[in-house]
């Protein structure tokens, strides 16, 4: 079973920072300690710039991305190279993670999305948390329904699974036909309450 992908138009999410190629010493706007040069202009000197750095560690370390970046990139404009090299590296690493976190599913059809995509890749269980998440956004979906009791059959709980694909046969008639000819279902149309959805006539003719 596969799904194609949909553009979701998320906008990614960026701390605002200086550019990794201003001149050493440039931080006026900073609040840490700096020196007056004859122009009157604040430069950040040695000390400023490792308080600086170490207050965007421990941010980082709490994985408080989004308020560690903008020190990491004031700690880069100091005179310690190796510090602001180091700070222009942690705060690359802050954007790149801002800009997954921003490309999480939000709507009901990329929980949707996401769930079929780590069913397919046998990720159950992280699975069937996207797809309860779509569920829950539009119970009236029947291929959520459907997908979701696939994902409950392949888990082992076969109360859920047939449930979920009675509604979904419910919503759409079609959705039978389609897990007779899935290869997903074959295993689970051996149990008894799952081959009654799929095949009633059986169960009429018997």
């Amino acid at each position: 079973m596969a799904v194609s992908s949909q553009a979701t138009g998320m906008s990614s999410v960026k701390p605002q920072a200086s550019s990794s190629n201003a001149a050493p010493g440039r931080g006026g706007e900073t609040n840490t300690r700096s020196t007056d040069t004859k122009g009157g202009a604040a430069r950040l000197d040695m000390q400023g710039q490792v308080d600086l750095f170490a207050q965007a560690m421990k941010l980082f370390h709490q994985r408080q991305l989004a308020e560690a970046a903008p020190l990491f990139a004031q700690a880069a404009t100091g005179p310690a190279r190796d510090i602001a090299h180091t700070a222009r590296t942690h705060l690359a690493m802050c954007e790149r993670r801002l800009e997954q976190n921003a490309a999480k599913p939000r709507t009901a059809e990329d929980q949707y999305a996401a769930g079929v995509a780590l069913l397919n890749r046998g990720e159950l269980d992280a699975a069937f948390g996207h797809l309860r998440e779509a569920l829950m956004a539009e119970p009236g979906a029947d291929h959520f329904h459907y997908v979701y009791a696939l994902c409950a059959g392949l888990r082992g709980d076969l109360h859920v699974c047939a449930q979920h694909l009675r509604h979904a046969i419910e919503l759409e008639p079609r959705n039978r036909g389609a897990a007779r000819s899935d290869p997903d279902w074959t295993p689970l149309a051996r149990q008894p309450a799952i081959r009654e959805l799929l095949h009633p006539e059986r169960r009429e003719n018997g």
